[in-house]
């Protein structure tokens, strides 16, 4: 039993460790600060306006440590990083973010959804195209006792490609590590089922 307990506790820790490393994302980091340096004197406004967002960005980002954070916390999250990445692809990049009333205080595990927003600008977003993302979240059966919550990512892009929905599919029923798929989604399939078992389902398709 000591040998079971503690063999989870290394899984949580393991996926811990994962989940830390790909909060600070230099590649990102770098992008940002690239538009930013971009702008021209007279660009004031816009140079305020990002500065705020990437502080707004690394203030949730570096605080999120726990298990669960609130679900309109983590939403309003997801608007001000869709303003940094506007800012990157102006007049290409459109989105809506919307969350039920009754479910602002739910709690979710952080950066969940931005994961797959992150996913759905990498595999959508092309050079010269114009798209949009829409996130909500709500109940499955509004009508039912217990009721779920259902969070929504969709956009109107290329989409995931099929040999990447397999490697998803194939990681999700075996548990090992698929080539060329990358730590963010892997890494919240492993927090999913760790956190809620066989209670939460991730569904990704086209």
């Amino acid at each position: 039993l000591k040998i079971d307990v503690y063999e989870r506790e290394l899984e949580r820790n393991q996926i811990q460790m994962r989940y830390l490393s790909q909060q600070i994302q230099p590649h990102f980091i770098l992008n940002a600060m690239n538009v930013l340096y971009s702008y021209e004197p007279e660009d004031y406004q816009l140079s305020r306006k990002m500065i705020l967002c990437i502080a707004k960005y690394f203030r949730y980002v570096v605080n999120a440590n726990s298990d669960f954070v609130l679900l309109q916390d983590e939403m309003d999250h997801i608007k001000n990083y869709f303003e940094i990445q506007k800012a990157r692809f102006p007049g290409n990049f459109f989105s809506l973010v919307h969350c039920h009333n009754e479910l602002t205080h739910a709690f979710i595990p952080p950066l969940l959804v931005q994961n797959f927003a992150e996913n759905t600008i990498k595999h959508s977003l092309k050079s010269g195209e114009k798209i949009v993302i829409a996130v909500t979240a709500d109940y499955v059966e509004p009508q039912e006792s217990h009721r779920k919550i259902r969070i929504v990512i969709e956009d109107d892009g290329a989409g995931i490609s099929d040999e990447i929905l397999q490697k998803i599919r194939t990681f999700q029923e075996t548990g090992k590590m698929q080539t060329g798929l990358g730590i963010g989604i892997t890494n919240t399939i492993e927090r999913m089922k760790h956190l809620y078992a066989d209670q939460a389902t991730i569904v990704i398709g086209r």
